[in-house]
């Protein structure tokens, strides 16, 4: 680990008239989806694996199709389909998930783009401290320690591992959740890069991996090879998503 170093997530969404482009970057990962629809359902999800650990996650591309019908504005009769989400690519989940939220603003007359950006440094005697802005706006500031957060107070007691669950008050809207699980999975992630996993030779070989997502199911872990390409952004976020407004 490098004394000093920072770990940078970025996430974007742009939503057109029929179509919404998602991607997220950070210093290890690098995936992107278009999703298109007909302003009731999607009805085509394409995603694509530009940077990412495991030789096996572009394979989680396909998987994305699973979210094609899926309703923009889900009813007690036209349900969203409920998906085993273990199964797919953490990632690339988030950020169709992430295309699919900002395409109902869009419709909504609630803006057609939205971006995040994370910044955590790397964890000193186990803590650590997480920072989150929204189209420039800075939302929130965790401070953790042992994978739990210590503060703010209404955020106090929530833990990294398992299901999120939110201290009663800490949530006030869709909004305020979507940038939590923002840094909540940041925060989850970021320590991944300071593993040992070069001696790592294929994903079953890691510890408490199996079932946790697409790379990690016993059918595609074993023969899982390590393709690791990080970056280091500590210096600056500029270079991440700098394609994205071509897309």
């Amino acid at each position: 680990m490098t004394i000093g170093r920072f770990y940078r997530r970025k996430t974007i969404a742009e939503a057109r008239e029929f179509e919404t482009f998602a991607a997220m970057e950070d210093d290890f990962h690098h995936f992107a989806v278009r999703l298109r629809h007909d302003r009731k359902h999607v009805t085509e999800l394409t995603g694509k694996a530009v940077r990412f650990p495991w030789s096996t996650c572009p394979g989680a591309v396909a998987k994305l199709d699973e979210l094609i019908g899926a309703p923009l504005f889900p009813t007690a009769a036209d349900p969203a389909p409920k998906l085993r989400i273990a199964e797919h690519c953490t990632h690339l989940f988030d950020i169709a998930k992430f295309a699919i939220a900002q395409t109902v603003r869009a419709q909504s007359a609630q803006g057609n783009r939205r971006q995040y950006d994370i910044l955590i440094p790397d964890p000193v005697d186990g803590r650590t401290e997480g920072d989150l802005s929204r189209d420039g706006i800075h939302l929130f500031h965790w401070k953790a320690e042992n994978r739990i957060v210590v503060w703010p107070p209404a955020f106090a007691g929530h833990q990294f591992d398992g299901r999120a669950v939110w201290p009663p008050g800490s949530i006030e809207d869709a909004d305020a959740l979507e940038a939590a699980l923002m840094l909540r999975r940041a925060l989850v992630i970021f320590r991944g890069r300071m593993e040992d996993y070069p001696e790592v030779t294929s994903a079953d070989q890691v510890p408490g991996g199996f079932g946790t997502c697409f790379t990690y199911q016993p059918e595609n872990s074993a023969g899982s090879r390590w393709v690791m390409d990080e970056k280091n952004y500590s210096a600056s976020p500029d270079l991440l998503l700098a394609g994205f407004d071509a897309a």
